[in-house]
């Protein structure tokens, strides 16, 4: 979950350095409290190892 943030996080800065029109954004950079983590599972599922992929269109 750490890692999936980081790696949002760092994609959102690069995007937003690199697009000059950006409207209604929120980011939050305080991380939340601490909670404890959830369980671990020995199997995931399928499309948890797909990587993540978000496309929009303006």
């Amino acid at each position: 979950m750490v890692c999936v943030t980081r790696e949002a996080h760092a994609s959102l800065e690069k995007t937003l350095a690199e697009n000059s029109v950006v409207e209604n954004i929120l980011v939050i950079t305080t991380p939340p409290s601490p909670s404890p983590p959830p369980p671990v599972s020995s199997e995931s599922p399928l499309h948890l190892q797909q990587p993540l992929m978000i496309k929009t269109d303006t």
